[in-house]
């Protein structure tokens, strides 16, 4: 059997999601759409890594190439970028010859660091036999597959009175087809990430790319809470597959003691599970107010790993820094350019 790993080129892009629509794993942030996203969002490179066995395309591999500071970086994909899932999406039996091709590549372009995000653990022997540093992560995911009213009483006593308390309060959801709403969004996100002392990660303009590429291919799905004419809470979801995805939210703090949080969330549930949709990931579980936010819905949590491994002094020494300093450069950019 012979395996390789060869970069696909743009026009080769319905062959590369017909493959990772084949695989259960499969993400909307292995996708193809995605990948441009990103590379438009960060000016990074978009490397589309086919697996091919015996000539024929077996599985793909997602990855991006990136300067950061005198660090080459090749990731799938890098904290920051906004990206919960990467890592091949090959046959189990073929995880440990993957990264052992993907490890030829990194040392063949000189990289000094890597990261690999998978959306499971089923990689996690084969990623320390490669020398990757792995840490298992948690998410909550809610089964889809039930009728509506299951669902309903699948929510936890809190949330289905926040819902009625939302509603009693005259919230309404409603969904925008311009992005002309999305300054209106970034304000609710500067006042969320204001109690943290810290800019949004992603500016109006950056969220207006994240709509002009995705939105229409059917690959989002925004909700906005409005109250008295004013919005006052909003979150943006993925879409792929049978799959439903939380990828960002904010709201107002004045506006949360009417609960349109709660509201938003089970709004998208009912119209996921209307049409088909089978899982919805809130992509996270790391920060214990909102986990017990997301459990309440009647989430399950999951696990899927991350890994990484620094290839130079430089890469091992930058990533301590990193982690020390990174604290205080955003209270820094909050308070000087907020």
């Amino acid at each position: 059997m012979m395996l390789e790993l060869r970069r696909l080129a743009d026009s080769e892009f319905q062959s590369w999601d017909q493959t990772v629509a084949r695989f259960a794993d499969g993400t909307v942030f292995h996708t193809y759409d995605w990948m441009v996203t990103i590379e438009r969002l960060f000016g990074i490179e978009k490397l589309l890594l086919g697996v091919f066995r015996d000539g024929q395309m077996v599985g793909v591999f997602p990855a991006f190439r990136a300067r950061k500071g005198i660090l080459r970086v090749l990731a799938s994909p890098l904290g920051g970028w906004a990206t919960y899932y990467g890592g091949p999406l090959v046959d189990i039996s073929l995880q440990n010859t993957v990264l052992t091709a993907f490890d030829v590549l990194l040392r063949r372009e000189r990289i000094d660091y890597t990261e690999i995000r998978y959306p499971h653990l089923s990689a996690v022997q084969a990623l320390g036999k490669q020398g990757y540093h792995v840490e298992e992560k948690q998410t909550y995911v809610l089964a889809l597959d039930r009728p509506i009213d299951q669902l309903w009483e699948g929510l936890k006593s809190t949330c289905r009175r926040a819902v009625r308390k939302a509603q009693r309060s005259g919230v309404e959801v409603i969904e925008p087809d311009r992005k002309d709403f999305l300054e209106d969004y970034y304000e609710l996100a500067k006042d969320t990430y204001r109690k943290s002392n810290r800019l949004p990660p992603l500016s109006a303009q950056q969220l207006g790319i994240v709509w002009d590429t995705l939105k229409d291919k059917d690959r989002m799905k925004v909700l906005l809470a409005r109250h008295a004419g004013r919005t006052i809470a909003g979150a943006i979801f993925l879409l792929f597959e049978d799959k439903a995805y939380y990828w960002d939210g904010a709201a107002y703090r004045a506006g949360l003691s009417m609960r349109p949080n709660n509201l938003i969330h089970w709004t998208l549930i009912e119209w996921a599970a209307s049409h088909d949709y089978r899982t919805y990931d809130m992509l996270g579980a790391n920060m214990p107010s909102i986990a017990r936010f997301k459990e309440t819905f009647g989430c399950q949590l999951r696990p899927f790993c991350y890994a990484y491994k620094s290839l130079s002094w430089r890469a091992t020494l930058g990533r301590a820094m990193y982690r020390r300093v990174m604290p205080s450069l955003r209270a820094w950019q909050y308070r000087f350019l907020g």
